[in-house]
């Protein structure tokens, strides 16, 4: 028969923990708190040993929590150290894939964009005169044609004078038209805060 690793009494061969059944409930709580704590082991049995031998645990007890607790940390000690190496080598890899990348764009003729630079005595040369000045007369007027058309296409309908999907057309190209135009008006706004910002 082998014996209890805390109080000496006898206990079956194949019991893996070594403990009788009293001293499992005073030790392993111990064991099983290790893993979820983020503390080294060793440390938290030595701040609790006070509590441990009030509860019942004896030398040989405490000789056999801090076997285990070394075992603990040297195994999380090992896994920190693992996770480091994979992240370097990570890190490393991504260096390597990213010099050959540059490499490979250098060896093409292209150059990368963060390294282009405008020369400064070279600006860029933009047109002066305003462009997309009738923009907003345009967006009226294709407003308005766009209106009449359906209005009329209504009229017709009311009127009974026959229905006639031309005055419909006409009016849905002008509205999208003015859309069109609309839209052109914000890009020609970007492309103006563009040119400020270059000039």
């Amino acid at each position: 028969m082998a014996r209890c690793a805390n109080c000496g009494c006898e206990i079956p061969d194949d019991d893996r923990t070594k403990l009788c059944d009293k001293c499992k409930r005073i030790l392993l709580p111990f064991v099983k708190f290790m893993d979820v704590s983020s503390t080294s082991a060793v440390r938290r049995l030595v701040s609790n040993e006070a509590n441990l031998r009030q509860a019942g645990a004896t030398d040989s007890g405490m000789e056999y929590l801090y076997r285990i607790c070394e075992l603990h940390d040297r195994r999380k000690q090992s896994e920190r150290e693992e996770k480091a190496a994979r992240r370097q080598a990570q890190a490393q890899e991504a260096a390597r894939l990213e010099a050959e990348e540059a490499d490979r764009a250098k060896a093409a003729g292209r150059v990368p964009m963060e390294e282009i630079e405008l020369p400064p005595d070279e600006p860029l040369n933009f047109r002066r005169e305003p462009y997309g000045r009738f923009l907003p007369a345009a967006k009226i007027v294709l407003l308005l044609a766009g209106l009449m058309q359906l209005a009329w296409f209504v009229v017709r309908i009311v009127e009974k004078l026959g229905m006639d999907v031309t005055p419909l057309a006409g009016g849905i190209a002008s509205l999208a038209g003015a859309y069109a135009v609309s839209a052109v008006e914000k890009l020609r706004d970007d492309l103006n805060e563009i040119k400020r910002h270059f000039r």
